[in-house]
């Protein structure tokens, strides 16, 4: 019997992590508000068959094996908060909270919950990530350089206060990155602005150097020289594909390898690890700002 999964939250709940699971075979419910945005994705519309449509107050949280949270960090605050009794799977979004203290604060009541969660990383499923991850304990040089451009709308996204921000919002994927990869968070010397990250670490074992920032033309480039060879890559995103009529988002890929696989995600234990872990590197970043 396939696994009930419940996405809440409109956006890339339904253009990413519906089309996804729909590959990983799981029994997907979603809101019915949600129904006429998927009538007008002709990439969508062909799955409306396949979904299961309720009004929110009507849901009945406890039969769903997993729930996926697309919303802002307030909102997914708030649902953490509400729902304690919930002990299946949640599959969050980055950043947990909007702000280090909220954030904190999540990750305890996540803790006492005794059940597990997860969050999309999704760059660990990229082949330069485990060219990365597989050279840590190594003496390599690893250099990213992830061009981003501006967004358009004026929405949470663009606001530090809300979990927004270059940071925040991107900046938390190489962030995980770096605690990945144990770098030594001691020798990292870092240059922030509102619209650039800078992150090098130059030490006895290792060298990274990641820039990030807003530009009109988005890009991705990485090199890396370790002992077992070189890699390099350069491409619109990170994610190593262009979007084509059957995968309009270049996420998909990777969603469906971390849907499939969400049973062997980290515990408890080691998701509270590392979250803290990812936090205590945002916070001292934040404060440079």
């Amino acid at each position: 019997m396939n696994n009930k999964l419940l996405i809440l939250g409109g956006g890339f709940g339904l253009y990413g992590y519906l089309p996804a699971a729909m590959q990983t075979y799981w029994q997907v419910t979603t809101l019915s508000r949600y129904k006429r945005f998927l009538e007008d994705r002709i990439e969508l519309s062909g799955l409306l068959n396949r979904v299961t449509f309720v009004e929110e107050n009507d849901i009945e949280l406890n039969i769903y094996d997993a729930v996926v949270i697309a919303r802002t960090p307030q909102q997914q605050i708030d649902f953490v908060r509400s729902n304690t009794s919930f002990d299946g799977h949640l599959f969050l979004e980055k950043p947990l909270g909007n702000t280090v203290k909220s954030t904190s604060e999540l990750l305890d009541v996540l803790q006492s919950r005794k059940s597990n969660f997860s969050l999309a990383y999704l760059f660990q499923y990229q082949d330069w990530y485990k060219a990365i991850a597989s050279e840590k304990q190594s003496e390599c040089s690893v250099t990213i350089n992830w061009r981003i451009t501006p967004s358009r709308n004026q929405n949470w996204k663009k606001q530090i206060d809300a979990g927004g921000g270059i940071l925040s919002y991107y900046g938390v994927h190489l962030l995980s990155l770096i605690v990945d990869c144990e770098y030594d968070l001691q020798s990292l010397q870092i240059n922030y602005g509102d619209d650039f990250l800078g992150i090098r670490s130059k030490n006895s074992s290792s060298q990274l150097d990641i820039k990030l920032t807003v530009d009109d033309r988005a890009g991705f480039e990485i090199n890396l020289k370790g002992l077992t060879g070189s890699y390099h890559w350069r491409g619109a995103s990170p994610f190593g594909i262009n979007p084509t009529p059957d995968i309009p988002d270049p996420r998909i890929p990777a969603l469906v390898e971390y849907l499939s696989g969400w049973q062997t995600h980290k515990d408890l234990t080691e998701a509270i690890a590392q979250e803290r872990k990812i936090l205590r590197l945002r916070q001292t970043i934040s404060e440079i700002l």
